[in-house]
């Protein structure tokens, strides 16, 4: 397995990491966005960009963050998880802003590598929100082969595993929904929203803990009619 970390660091191989600059030739690499990768066990991990080394196996992914302080320590955990899981030769985490001392720490404790931005040839990658699109390369999705396929989950399967997590004794982080649900934080943070808000769920808040989801009266309500759904469908 190639040293993605030493390659980083020398400039072989047609990948350079500068001052937190991500470099990535065109030539001898190709990115993928949104993807899913599906692991040994089945599950889906989901990852902003996949890098590919061409006429090669190898790769290796990114992250980027977006959430709040806490959270981003979540989604740095998540990600050293994610990339372990799926075979990636390296995982890394892109911030547009700082990194702060406890994401540092935390990177280095997991190898996890920071960068702050991502250069594919000459150009630097930038997603759009909401569109999954790259300003100045339109055709870079990759269409993926063999075991690895993208894919999107039914979002009623997705509520069902959100409601049956947060249903156990102590409800669910945002981490474990976001990796027994095969989901990106956006996603996830929107689905949570919009069960919250219909009062499916509720975010629990402990000085001494981490925030939890726990389900609520209706919530189970719902996770009990699903699961009479499921029943009957299996049975007839």
């Amino acid at each position: 397995m190639i040293d993605i970390k030493k390659e980083i660091f020398d400039g072989k191989n047609g990948i350079v990491l500068k001052d937190g600059n991500l470099n990535v030739s065109r030539d001898m690499w190709k990115i993928e966005l949104n993807m899913s990768i599906e692991d040994q066990g089945g599950g889906l991990n989901n990852f902003d960009y996949v890098v590919r080394q061409k006429n090669s196996k190898e790769f290796f992914v990114i992250s980027e963050l977006k959430a709040n302080a806490r959270d981003r320590l979540e989604e740095i955990s998540l990600l050293s998880i994610q990339s372990r899981n799926v075979g990636a030769s390296r995982g890394c985490v892109l911030s547009r802003s700082n990194f702060s001392a406890a994401e540092k720490m935390l990177t280095d404790s997991l190898s996890v590598e920071r960068i702050k931005s991502l250069i594919y040839g000459d150009r630097e990658m930038v997603m759009i929100p909401d569109t999954g699109k790259l300003s100045g390369y339109g055709n870079i999705r990759i269409k993926m082969q063999g075991n690895f396929q993208s894919k999107r989950r039914d979002k009623s399967k997705i509520i069902y595993d959100i409601l049956s997590l947060t249903g156990q004794e102590n409800g669910a982080g945002i981490t474990k929904i976001i990796y027994k649900c095969n989901l990106n934080y956006k996603s996830a943070m929107t689905i949570l929203d919009d069960m919250k808000n219909k009062n499916l769920v509720e975010l629990v808040k402990e000085k001494s803990t981490k925030s939890t989801y726990v389900i609520t009266k209706e919530g189970l309500k719902a996770l009990d009619d699903l699961n009479r759904i499921n029943y009957y469908l299996r049975t007839n």
